[in-house]
């Protein structure tokens, strides 16, 4: 379930490695805390704790520099692809 959810973040974290691997570390450390702290956690609790992987995502963008996102996503040709593609499936 916490796979699942950090592996649809990472697809829409369009930002240099760097950066990915580093909010990507938090934010597995921030849920492993939490499913410790409530081990009988559900999805829908992940969910209302953590959001959609899509506001996840946002939220941790929002820390990164504006250049190096520009950067990324002007060289890169192109983003993630929409949360729900892997959330439910992969």
């Amino acid at each position: 379930m916490k796979e699942r959810y950090l592996r649809s973040v990472q697809a829409l974290l369009d930002c240099p490695e760097t950066e990915r691997e580093r909010l990507l570390r938090r934010q597995d450390s921030a849920m492993t805390a939490y499913l410790a702290d409530e081990p009988e956690a559900t999805e829908a609790d992940l969910l209302d704790a953590f959001g959609t992987p899509e506001d996840c995502a946002a939220r941790l963008l929002a820390e990164c520099d504006p250049a190096a996102l520009a950067a990324e996503r002007g060289g890169s040709g192109g983003g993630a692809g929409p949360w729900w593609l892997c959330w439910r499936g992969c």
